[in-house]
């Protein structure tokens, strides 16, 4: 019998979420999966491009702006949001984003 690989998903019944990440260089939107919403955990700036990086949740509005002149690092969130999450990243700053589906 073949051993399949584990994606870590009973990591996420033991803590209560599925944690996911996206890698982004530019303009995305993340859809929660049907049912669900999206907890925005956070945004790891790799490198900056000199332009603003807009967060951005489809049914309130900005959740924040990073500025263009921000130093890398790791910026927590942990917020529910109500509809998309929208990343504004004409720059093509680098960036790691954790969310999950609660």
């Amino acid at each position: 019998m073949a051993r399949i690989k584990s994606d870590n998903r009973h990591l996420g019944i033991l803590s209560g979420y599925e944690a996911r990440w996206v890698h982004n260089t530019g303009n995305q939107t993340i859809t929660p999966r049907s049912g669900e919403v999206i907890v925005l955990h956070n945004v790891v700036v790799n490198t900056t491009s000199g332009t603003a990086i807009i967060l951005k949740d489809s049914a309130v509005g900005v959740i924040a702006s990073i500025k263009a002149s921000v130093l890398e690092g790791d910026f927590i969130y942990n917020l529910r949001l109500k509809g998309n999450l929208i990343i504004e990243n004409a720059g093509g700053s680098d960036l790691t984003i954790t969310f999950s589906n609660d």
